[in-house]
């Protein structure tokens, strides 16, 4: 073999060597992509699955039972059917064809519960019979908070139902006052969950003197119910200093001194002014608010961090703003990423108009220190 045949020789095997190696990358450049691509879609089938996991642990079937005009408002009545997870509330949808609006009613249901919703003009304005309602579920998942699918609608009604609207089951002890319900106040005692000052059992007799019961919702007082209502000695309309160690805060004049008359104990959100009269509390915390959002949430670096949850049940009211209402405080919580504690409030009597710049004040009773 002479030299340029060695040379060629040389080249050919170099050349086939090269072959080798690109041939081994490629088929290694390959087997990466195809493995990119079962990831891909093994990922897309877990994470689907995940979600037909969570929503079928969190299956609500909520019913709307009847939909009417009542003067200018509108009667919406719900169902709860067995099923789902920890109910928050519900969303209401009011439509027509030309517009839309949402209103959320943070009311928690449990499963066969029956409530009635009404809403005002002012929530719906332009909304009339012939239009359509849906409701949907909003629920607790892994500690936040979701809104479902609407699971039902109805076209609302121009006329009341021959039955008076959705039969509503009454919740002893949820402040409001229901059908068969004399009345609500809000307290209950174990066993019946019925309240200890209201009757619920239609047919029954409530409030009447003799049954031990000092019902003062319902009338009877120290004036024309002595039988039953235990009165303090010393609660004889003249204030004495040494009546407070009787546990008298007052005299029983309920107004203006914002006492019971029953127990002569300032009512809550007032405290005796040791003159016999209930002088308003002290607000709880205030503050400037720092931000709002949603409407119904504001936060701020004045309110407390690990004990913010306290505020919960009790109520808030603004300065420097043209909002005049008090709203109850649904839920506060403290973010630690952003080193701020934030309130969600109420909006059951519509939204607070609140801005950041606007101080707040919170009260343990919802006269809000008026």
């Amino acid at each position: 073999m002479n030299k340029r045949e060695d040379n060629f020789y040389s080249l050919s095997k170099s050349r086939k060597g090269l072959s080798a190696i690109v041939a081994n990358l490629l088929i290694i450049l390959l087997v990466l992509v195809a493995v990119g691509v079962i990831w891909v879609v093994i990922r897309n089938v877990i994470s689907s699955g995940s979600e037909q996991i969570e929503l079928g642990q969190f299956t609500f079937d909520l019913s709307i039972k009847s939909a009417y005009v009542s003067g200018t408002n509108i009667v919406v009545g719900v169902r709860r059917s067995p099923g789902g997870g920890e109910l928050l509330g519900m969303k209401f949808i009011f439509s027509n064809e030309t517009e839309s609006k949402t209103i959320e009613k943070m009311v928690a249901m449990t499963e066969l519960d029956e409530r009635t919703f009404t809403f005002t003009s002012a929530e719906i304005s332009g909304m009339n019979a012939g239009d359509e309602v849906s409701v949907a579920p909003v629920y607790s998942s892994s500690g936040a908070e979701k809104t479902g699918t609407p699971t039902d609608s109805a076209t609302i009604s121009g006329t009341t139902p021959e039955d008076g609207g959705s039969e509503v089951i009454p919740i002893c002890g949820n402040g409001a006052l229901e059908s068969g319900e004399q009345c609500d106040d809000g307290n209950t005692i174990s066993g019946d969950g019925c309240s200890s000052t209201c009757q619920h059992e239609e047919g029954s007799e409530s409030p009447y003197c003799g049954d031990g019961n000092c019902d003062i919702l319902e009338g009877e007082n120290v004036l024309n119910c002595p039988d039953d209502c235990e009165v303090p000695s010393s609660c004889d309309g003249v204030w004495n200093p040494q009546d407070i160690e009787d546990g008298n805060e007052c005299d029983g004049t309920p107004t203006p001194n914002k006492c019971t008359p029953s127990t002569c104990t300032c009512d809550l959100g007032f405290y005796g002014d040791d003159m016999g009269g209930c002088a308003v509390d002290n607000p709880l915390d205030t503050g400037t608010i720092f931000s709002v959002w949603n409407h119904i949430y504001f936060d701020s670096y004045n309110l407390p961090k690990e004990t913010v949850s306290d505020f919960m049940g009790n109520y808030v009211n603004f300065s420097d703003s043209a909002e005049v209402g008090c709203f109850r405080i649904n839920f506060a919580d403290y973010l630690i990423d952003n080193d701020i504690s934030y309130i969600r409030l109420d909006d059951s009597l519509g939204y607070p108009n609140i801005v950041a710049g606007n101080n707040y004040y919170i009260w343990e009773a919802e006269n809000c220190g008026l």
